[in-house]
């Protein structure tokens, strides 16, 4: 069965509409979330995985301002040092010598340095491992692929909630690294309970994990079981997404000649000087800068699963009235690769981006139909962040460098199947390049 509104299942009605996306994933009205979501990842108190929407009000209204643009925009300079750091290693050690460099481990380290530190104030050095060499990309790996089977039968999880960690690495080693994430994390938030508590350290109030201990959420909110599962859901989240954004951008980019040559260029006219970089809002200025990001992050999708709402009042579609508490679903691969909206959908092109475009009627922005960190009061709190991420990461790396792909394709990058988020094709060894070239200061 075809159409824009389809029964998938005996209880869920999925909507292929981009001009109804926004009723859906609405600022103004209150949507829960099935309790099945908490089940594709096993953590069952975090925010993108409450249920209920005056729940997920209160948790989320305590750590959203710590992602709001000013306080990322405070953040821009560490975020450089680390992209300044991969520029080191690289300039030091890949440059001009036919060395593989696997883009995919660069960019989980990076990111993952990035959260950490913003969550905790802790320094993890991911970016310091050898050959940027991540165990927590590989436990990612097997963790998503568990995701629908989780959700199909949740006392999978639950199960292995149960069993003794030493029992579970031996069952299932791929989880070594994310358990060990997990064990961290703990640690973190003990000594920012100690900290709040003692009042050694004025400072921890700064980190996010210091700014919840001294809100005014409720003390069962405040358990360490509890923070756990949400600092764990926004790592998850933080790494993975914006290193695959990053993985798609340098695909796509390094694969088109063209589009190589103008981003350097522009890069190289805005950056005289690769070790005095413009800050961020200079950056966020650059247009075609703007418009390559713009283009991966439609490509690298966000989550290509349906991300249903349950509506508490019936709804509306046309002629049709879709009655309370029916699961309604979309997905943003339907919106992202809509021709009317997206010609030629499949195609890299940072220029459809230029010149402040319009869609399909005339009336909205393009930039409306970017639905990969979603919309409503559920949209992506990590947004800001991971735009400075992407930013930043991109301008230093096509200033500084000149990069060729090896044994690689775009279909290393293009959404083979659905993990919740895209996953590539299975043999695929990742983005892998060489470094051809190092571009300094322009004299």
């Amino acid at each position: 069965m075809t159409g824009p509104i389809v029964r998938i299942t005996p209880w869920e009605i999925h909507i292929r509409d981009p001009e109804y996306y926004e009723n859906i994933y609405s600022t103004s009205q209150a949507f829960d979330k099935p309790h099945s979501v908490a089940h594709w990842s096993g953590i069952q108190n975090a925010i993108f995985t409450t249920p209920g929407h005056e729940l997920h009000r209160l948790r989320r209204t305590a750590i959203a301002p710590s992602f709001s643009r000013s306080k990322v925009q405070k953040k821009a300079a560490f975020i450089q040092s680390q992209a300044d750091k991969i520029c080191s290693r690289i300039r030091d050690e890949y440059v001009g010598n036919n060395k593989v460099l696997r883009l995919n481990d660069v960019f989980t380290c990076y990111t993952a340095d990035v959260i950490f530190q913003y969550l905790s104030f802790q320094p993890f050095g991911f970016l310091d491992s050898p050959n940027f060499e991540c165990a927590f990309a590989r436990s990612m790996k097997g963790f998503k692929s568990m995701a629908h089977l989780s959700a199909q039968f949740p006392w999978i999880p639950r199960l292995a909630s149960r069993i003794p960690e030493a029992l579970l690495l031996i069952l299932q080693p791929s989880l070594g690294a994310i358990i060990q994430m997990q064990n961290e994390i703990t640690s973190l938030i003990k000594h920012a309970f100690r900290q709040r508590d003692t009042k050694k350290d004025p400072g921890h109030q700064e980190s996010i994990m210091g700014k919840l201990l001294e809100s005014n959420l409720p003390p069962q909110e405040l358990s360490v079981e509890r923070l756990k599962d949400e600092m764990t859901g926004l790592c998850g989240a933080a790494i993975e997404t914006t290193q695959w954004a990053l993985t798609v951008a340098f695909c796509h980019i390094i694969g088109n000649p063209s589009v190589h040559r103008r981003l350097h260029q522009e890069l190289v006219d805005a950056i005289q000087d690769p070790a005095i970089p413009p800050a961020l809002a200079q950056l966020e200025q650059l247009p075609y800068l703007s418009a390559c990001i713009s283009e991966a992050l439609r490509l690298s999708e966000g989550a290509v699963a349906r991300s249903p709402r349950i509506c508490h009042h019936p709804l509306q579609w046309e002629s049709l009235k879709i009655p309370q508490k029916v699961l309604v679903s979309m997905s943003a691969w339907d919106i992202h690769h809509d021709e009317r909206i997206f010609p030629d959908s499949f195609a890299f092109k940072p220029e459809r981006w230029l010149h402040d475009p319009k869609g399909p009627y005339g009336s909205k922005s393009l930039r409306h139909y970017i639905t990969c960190f979603g919309k409503g009061t559920r949209m992506c709190l990590g947004l800001n962040l991971a735009y400075a991420e992407i930013t930043i990461a991109v301008a230093a790396l096509f200033r500084q460098f000149e990069f060729s792909l090896y044994e690689t394709d775009r279909s290393d990058v293009d959404c083979y199947k659905d993990e919740i988020g895209p996953a590539p094709k299975p043999e695929s060894k990742g983005l892998r390049v060489t470094v051809k070239r190092y571009y300094a200061a322009r004299q």
